[in-house]
């Protein structure tokens, strides 16, 4: 966190069973060490069971120094979709949902859409990777954007060769 000068650890916490079928929010801890750890107590909630984040799947964090604000990219699961949810914050405390992005609206796959992972390239774009599915088969699909709202879709970033499905992408 170049705010705070410390490391912030996110994890989803999995509080099931759970009789509203609503699971894994954010929670978090903070470390300046990697030997002692603050709680940052539930961050980002889960949305209730009509909601498409009614269960909450891995996601990812990016400070955009721009406009000074935390931007938390995470999976949004319910029975019949998986989406790209967002969250921002300024203080890294009060966290609000602001859109969320569907698979159907790139031509990507409606059930696996998920495991947003972002970061700001070298051309100064933000690129979102996302594990999906494309002709039935699993992908890395790109998109990017110049203001972490609006994306567009680059393509797939990477394919299966062994058709198995992607999940929780990382770029180093």
């Amino acid at each position: 966190d170049p705010v705070a000068e410390d490391f912030k650890i996110l994890y989803l916490r999995d509080l099931r069973p759970n009789p509203d079928m609503t699971y894994h929010p954010i929670w978090g801890v903070s470390t300046k060490d990697f030997t002692s750890y603050t709680s940052l107590d539930e961050l980002v909630p889960c949305g209730s069971k009509s909601e498409a984040d009614a269960a909450i799947g891995t996601g990812s964090t990016i400070y955009n120094e721009t406009d000074k604000t935390y931007y938390t990219f995470y999976t949004g699961h319910t029975p019949s979709q998986e989406v790209i949810m967002l969250a921002t914050s300024t203080d890294f405390s009060t966290w609000n949902r602001t859109l969320y992005l569907q698979g159907s609206d790139y031509g990507y796959d409606v059930k696996n859409f998920r495991d947003p992972f972002v970061f700001k390239g070298e051309d100064g774009m933000f690129h979102m990777i996302v594990s999906t599915n494309k002709d039935g088969k699993g992908v890395l699909a790109e998109l990017t954007s110049a203001d972490l709202m609006t994306w567009t879709d680059k393509g797939v970033f990477l394919n299966n060769r062994w058709g198995r499905f992607y999940e929780c992408a990382d770029i180093f």
